[in-house]
């Protein structure tokens, strides 16, 4: 099967506390699931970075609803096409939170714990170093 992967940047329009990323999480698994759709996200200072992969006509139906989403602004594709394989394959999404947080909320992984995605991975760590506030 042939996977496509979409990961972008988006600012939050809205302010979001641990409860509105909880709920966001739990709708952000049950849309993938129904799309077959796995990946990650990081939150950070008002500041997502997705990624989303499956089929492509899932991905760029996934993608367009959060770019209608009105807690989404500013949506900026960093990479957009064909993958050779799931980098996230046991994920339907997760919030990825870096080594020692203390966030204990469903769905929240450390990054230690991150599939080794080479490139994503790299662009995941440049996106939480940029952080002055702890990540969710």
């Amino acid at each position: 099967m042939s996977y496509h992967c979409i990961v972008f940047v988006s600012t939050a329009t809205i302010e979001f506390g641990e409860a509105e990323l909880l709920k966001l999480l739990t709708q952000a698994w049950a849309l993938h699931q129904e799309h077959g759709i796995t990946g990650m996200m990081a939150y950070s200072n008002g500041r997502f970075l997705q990624v989303l992969e499956g089929s492509q006509a899932a991905v760029q139906s996934v993608y367009n609803n959060i770019a209608a989403d009105l807690r989404h602004g500013k949506l900026e594709k960093l990479a957009d096409g064909p993958v050779p394989h799931r980098e996230f394959a046991e994920w339907h999404m997760g919030f990825a939170t870096p080594p020692g947080s203390r966030v204990q909320l469903p769905g929240f992984l450390p990054l230690v714990n991150l599939p080794a995605a080479g490139q994503i991975r790299q662009l995941l760590h440049d996106f939480l170093a940029l952080s002055e506030e702890p990540v969710r």
